[in-house]
This record gives structure tokens, sequence and C-alpha cells, in this order.
């Protein structure tokens, strides 16, 4: 679950999705439910789509979709990334330096959005 949920945001950071076959095991969405993530799944539909319409209940089976296209895209770049650094034999080091490579250097940090 915590794997496809950073997965997905990798896909869509890199803007990379790939089409999930119908076969196979799926994670099933009680497992995010339960461990009160589903939201993640939320998130990145309304990030792609960027209308909160999108939200609605009879949409649930293409939110999922979107979901797990940037999943499986995301992972598809992990191992892109992971197989250019083939010599960093653990991958940590790669994948801290193509994800800090996502984050604009000229970003505000922000400690405390609310401060009391």
């Amino acid at each position: 679950m915590d794997l496809l949920i950073f997965c997905a945001g990798v896909g869509l950071t890199t803007n990379r999705r790939s089409a999930v076959p119908s076969t196979g095991k799926a994670v099933p969405y009680r497992i995010f439910e339960n461990n009160q993530k589903d939201g993640y799944i939320f998130l990145v539909a309304l990030a792609k789509k960027k209308d909160a319409a999108t939200l609605a209940v009879e949409n649930d089976d293409e939110i999922i979709k979107i979901f797990e296209e940037y999943a499986a895209g995301g992972l598809e770049q992990i191992a892109s990334w992971l197989n250019e650094n083939a010599t960093d034999i653990s991958g940590v080091q790669a994948l801290i330096a193509k994800i800090q490579a996502q984050v604009p250097i000229d970003a505000p940090v922000v400690l405390n959005p609310n401060p009391i």
C-alpha cells in the first residue's frame, strides 16, 4: 500500500502513467481505507483532473484507474532510475538524487504554515 502511494506520487510528479492489465491481483481498496490512506487515491485523481467533481461517487472506478496508472508509471520510472545507476547496489542514493532533482531549488521552505 505505501509503496503504491509512493509510486503514484513519483508517477504524478514525472507525469508518467502506464496502463494496468486487468489480470493479476489488485490491492483491495479496503486496505487503503482501513489504514486511513484512501485519501491519497483521491488526491492523485484530483491532482490529475483539477476538478472537485471528479471525486463524485459515480467516478470511483475512474479515480482508482488514475491512481493505479500513476502507480504503475511511477514504478516504471523508479526502475529506470535504478537501472541508470546500477552501481548503487541498494538504490537508495540513486532514488534520493532523482527525487531531489524533482524539487525546484528555489522552492520555499514552509516549516509551520499556521503559527500560533
